[in-house]
């Protein structure tokens, strides 16, 4: 027969894995993103945008079914975004970042899982303008991120929270997962 401690260890994993399929991941990631600050609330503390920058919004709205899916058992999904090709900067869905970026063309590519291929879009960033991208993913789908108009975004972005309680751009922020 199995060691106790095995036998604990089995009981454990089986006991996690069961909270997560039942929706208590959800609980958890409806906990941590209620801490974080509001679209509102960070635009009002955004730091001034630099005369030769553009500030770009990348935003990942409420996934369908509350997040439930086969990448993410029991909600709230989190995947990385790459801007220009560099280190991977976490966001979950419901949560929204922005990077203050060069004038030129840039890209802003997603990648919701493991086994999914990256999706991106190329998008033109002017000094002191704001472009939005939406990562248009859901539990099934993968249509990548697309740039949508600033009445749109704003709208979607009413019931967002920044990715993190720091309000600083993410390419700056130390914020990249590594």
């Amino acid at each position: 027969m199995f060691p106790r401690c095995v036998r604990h260890a089995t009981s454990s994993v089986v006991l996690l894995g069961c909270l997560g399929l039942s929706g208590c991941g959800l609980m958890m990631h409806e906990m941590m993103t209620s801490s974080l600050p509001t679209f509102e609330a960070t635009e009002k503390m955004w730091p001034a945008l630099h005369p030769n920058e553009g500030r770009v919004v990348v935003y990942w709205p409420r996934l369908p079914a509350g997040g439930m899916s086969i990448f993410a058992p029991g909600g709230g999904a989190i995947a990385p975004v790459y801007l220009d090709d560099g280190q991977p900067i976490s966001i979950n869905d419901e949560t929204f970042l922005f990077a203050d970026l060069s004038p030129g063309r840039h890209k802003v590519e997603f990648k919701l899982a493991a086994l999914r291929p990256r999706t991106s879009v190329s998008l033109d960033v002017k000094a002191g303008t704001y472009t939005y991208v939406k990562l248009g993913a859901n539990q099934f789908l993968d249509s990548g991120p697309v740039v949508v108009d600033a009445e749109t975004a704003r709208r979607d972005l009413q019931s967002l929270k920044h990715h993190r309680k720091e309000i600083v751009p993410a390419n700056r922020s130390g914020s990249q997962a590594r």
